[in-house]
């Protein structure tokens, strides 16, 4: 029993310390802060009822591996992963084939969401050479603009989306 109060208050002090970091990492997954909260409370929720098997060095991967699992749920629930749903009903059933689409579309999903937070034309271009895998010379042309401001967008677009998934995908 003791070691159960003692991983216990492994798991609070890992609670204390990393809440806000993994609320904002959540939100970028769940599309917003109060969803977020509720995923990574019902996360150490889990944690405590499985706290046997839990050891300080395996806790980081442990909880990241519960919150994708309530998102996964939330999006299947919900009917969002599309992805999700196609391959589900693929006749030779893969979970890791399954896992890996569902965690593109994840990624995807982000990549999107901060794609949108930046301006109008970085948006276009980055929208252009990312998701419909245009090149710098396309997009300058149907633009009709100049193939360097092309290029010093791109590189910006992608070092601003690059700084804020840092430390999520």
């Amino acid at each position: 029993m003791e070691y159960k109060t003692d991983t216990r208050s492994i798991i609070a002090e890992y609670y204390e310390r990393t809440f806000d970091t993994l609320v904002r990492q959540t939100t970028l997954r769940a599309g917003d802060q109060q969803t977020a909260e509720d995923i990574v409370q019902e996360a150490f929720t889990r944690l405590l009822t499985t706290c046997d098997t839990v050891m300080p060095q395996t806790l980081p991967a442990f909880i990241n591996r519960i919150i994708t699992n309530i998102i996964f749920d939330k999006w299947r629930k919900a009917g969002h992963a599309e992805t999700y749903c196609k391959a589900m009903t693929v006749n030779d059933f893969d979970f890791n084939q399954t896992y890996r689409a569902i965690e593109a579309a994840n990624i995807l999903t982000i990549v999107k969401k901060e794609i949108e937070r930046l301006d109008c034309e970085s948006a276009k271009i980055c929208t252009m050479s990312m998701l419909q895998e245009m090149k710098v010379a396309e997009i300058a042309n149907e633009l009709d603009i100049k193939y360097k401001k092309v290029e010093n967008k791109l590189y910006g677009a992608r070092k601003a989306i690059r700084g804020r998934l840092k430390g999520v995908i």
